[in-house]
């Protein structure tokens, strides 16, 4: 039996649909759908593992391969469009704590795991924020590289000083969410152009995540 206790797999959920979204020009919604409906939905948060999980590559899930119990895909839910419907005020935040860097010009697994941190450091009160980077560094450690979680590490640490969690009350501890109710959002997608030989492109087969060159028809097997 698989238990699924904590967030970290909302959170790595939430990169992975951000990410799909963004690079495959699908809506978030679609993609929460069918991840959602890849595993059983259970109550107790266990499940027997997914027979579409892969351990032979490289450890990484091609399909998920635990159960979400509602509370989780609520706040996997939260997670997704807390971030897009906040990206401005995130991604400044973000910008104004990087050194000699450009948001845009960053790795996209790294960029977007920051962005669901800082979202939670902002707009999630009753998660510590040390519990918040330590799940971004490991995030970002499995999905890109050990650099990478460094230098989550580094930009979030000075980051969540600037918040109301810098003066995070330990007492406080962590609770668990309030139900949420995801707000219908009709998104506007913009077209991204990623090569299939490219670092993108790579990342996202790696971890099965479909792109919108996947949706369409091979033309060489055309008739």
């Amino acid at each position: 039996m698989i238990f699924s206790k904590s967030r970290r797999h909302a959170r790595e959920l939430a990169l992975r649909v951000l990410y799909e979204s963004e690079y495959g020009d699908r809506p978030a919604a679609e993609i929460l759908a069918e991840a959602f409906t890849e595993v059983p939905q259970v109550t107790a948060g266990v499940v027997e593992p997914s027979l579409l999980y892969n351990p032979d590559d490289d450890g990484y899930w091609t399909q998920l391969e635990y159960g979400f119990n509602p509370e989780l895909e609520r706040y996997t839910e939260e997670l997704v469009y807390g971030v897009q419907n906040q990206q401005a005020r995130i991604n400044e935040l973000i910008q104004d704590h990087l050194h000699d860097y450009e948001l845009d010009r960053l790795a996209a697994m790294d960029r977007i795991v920051m962005q669901i941190a800082t979202f939670e450091l902002l707009y999630v009160p009753y998660i510590s924020p040390f519990i918040t980077i330590n799940e971004a560094i490991e995030i970002a450690k499995k999905f890109s590289s050990v650099e990478s979680g460094k230098f989550v590490n580094g930009v979030l640490g000075n980051l969540y000083k600037v918040t109301e969690k810098h003066h995070w009350d330990p007492k406080m501890g962590e609770a668990e969410p309030e139900v949420y109710v995801a707000p219908v959002v009709k998104e506007e997608l913009v077209e991204e152009v990623v090569d299939a030989d490219s670092q993108e492109g790579k990342n996202a087969r790696r971890f099965g995540w479909v792109l919108k060159s996947d949706l369409m028809p091979d033309a060489t097997s055309a008739d």
